[in-house]
């Protein structure tokens, strides 16, 4: 815990040269959100002891850290009674800002926990009318549902676009034999076949010339 703590803290020795050398920006850079934390604990609980079992501390050290505190400010924060600690003028407004500054980090605390920068902007993506029509598109609007910060940019035809050059981010293709200079994963196989009616010339022989159907 930083601390910067005079010798004669009150002016007491010296005719008050730890007073002039007292300045708000002084104080602020000798005080940690430990100190406050310290004075709202002490505030709420009223006993020193009681404050040291919440805060994890034994007595002396929450005596020791608390006079520092008071060193550091100039000022008396806590009176002590015989029915426990009560807050000075100046301790009230002292334990009013530890409050706020709790609050204020226990809410962003759960504003952010389990959170995560979500993925955003723009991904261009190759592929070909039979993947992305027959395979591609459920997934892709699954992704969106998941993602929907990012914006896709679908860009099909069996022409091989050129990923260095940024084309596209990402290129799906069926492909045996994928370019040696491209990263990737094969994410799946497909399988590709000829079938015809069950009743055509030759097709339980396997002889079928398919170069030779009549097709539209």
């Amino acid at each position: 815990m930083p601390f910067f703590v005079a010798a004669d803290p009150f002016g007491t020795n010296g005719g008050g040269n730890a007073d002039a050398k007292r300045t708000p920006l002084t104080v602020a850079r000798s005080l940690a959100w430990d100190d406050f934390r310290l004075i709202n604990t002490i505030a709420e609980a009223r006993t020193l002891p009681a404050a040291a079992v919440r805060l994890g501390l034994d007595h002396s050290t929450v005596f020791r850290q608390l006079r520092q505190v008071e060193a550091a400010l100039g000022t008396i924060i806590f009176e002590r009674h015989r029915s426990g600690y009560a807050l000075t003028a100046a301790g009230v407004e002292i334990a009013a800002l530890a409050s706020r500054v709790d609050e204020d980090i226990t809410a962003v605390l759960r504003r952010v926990a389990g959170q995560s920068p979500s993925p955003a902007g723009e991904v261009r993506i190759a592929t070909s009318d039979a993947l992305l029509f027959d395979l591609l598109l459920p997934l892709l609007a699954a992704f969106k549902r998941a993602c929907p910060e990012v914006r896709l940019d679908l860009v099909t035809g069996n022409t091989a676009l050129n990923l260095s050059r940024r084309d596209a981010d990402v290129a799906i293709r069926a492909t045996s034999s994928p370019p040696e200079t491209l990263v990737g994963r094969k994410v799946a196989r497909i399988a590709w076949a000829a079938y015809a009616p069950a009743g055509m010339p030759g097709s339980m022989a396997g002889d079928i010339d398919l170069f030779a159907l009549d097709t539209p």
